[in-house]
């Protein structure tokens, strides 16, 4: 008796022929069923602590960096964690869902924010020279 050629289970497979392994995808979570567990807000960006209810890798949570100040989280109706080029309201970066990884987008966010500071004061500086 052989053995069969493809074997599957929990939703991964395995092709003896091929000898690859698929595993299974989690969940894409749905952009209309969150909940806004965490804002901080800084000078020029947010970032957002967000449970997906359809998501299970990490609990569905994720920390989000965005680009802009959100003042009232609540009219939000549609959060999209994924990076989207030609999209108004999309993420920048995204940080593992931990403590350590809200301290590490606050402090991506105060490099990115200094950064753009000290460009501004050196195009203000350039400018004051030639004139």
């Amino acid at each position: 008796m052989g053995m069969p050629t493809v074997n599957s289970c929990s939703g991964g497979s395995y092709s003896s022929k091929a000898d690859a392994y698929t595993p299974p995808e989690p969940p894409n979570p749905n952009p209309e069923r969150f909940t806004i567990e965490e804002l901080w807000v800084s000078n020029r960006h947010s970032i957002m602590m967000v449970r997906y209810h359809d998501c299970t890798n990490y609990e569905g949570r994720k920390i989000l960096v965005y680009p802009c100040i959100i003042s009232k989280p609540q009219i939000l109706t549609r959060l999209d964690p994924h990076f989207q080029d030609g999209v108004e309201f999309s993420p920048i970066a995204r940080f593992v869902p931990t403590k350590l990884g809200m301290e590490f987008a606050k402090e991506f966010v105060r490099c990115v924010e200094t950064n753009f500071i000290m460009k501004e004061l050196m195009s203000l500086r350039i400018g004051n020279e030639t004139d």
